[in-house]
């Protein structure tokens, strides 16, 4: 299951793991929506569907939001 990639590359070890993608935490001052982990780690939910309700969420508060106004938005349809 594991397979080798000859043509990759192979770094050296240096305390920290290189797998996946870093996480960087980052100060916003403005212009920035919080996501609780229970939304963002859902395990019964796509990650499109994941990324939708974020977005639903980084909305103002009171914005109506339509089927047809996030199917025109978005590439998915």
């Amino acid at each position: 299951m594991t397979d080798q990639h000859f043509s990759a590359h192979t770094r050296t070890r240096t305390g920290r793991s290189h797998q996946g993608v870093g996480h960087v935490d980052e100060h916003h001052d403005e212009r920035f929506t919080v996501v609780g982990n229970h939304l963002a780690q859902h395990s019964e939910l796509s990650l499109t569907a994941i990324g939708l309700a974020v977005h639903i969420h980084s909305l103002r508060s009171g914005t109506l939001v339509g089927i047809k106004a996030l199917a025109g938005k978005f590439p998915e349809g």
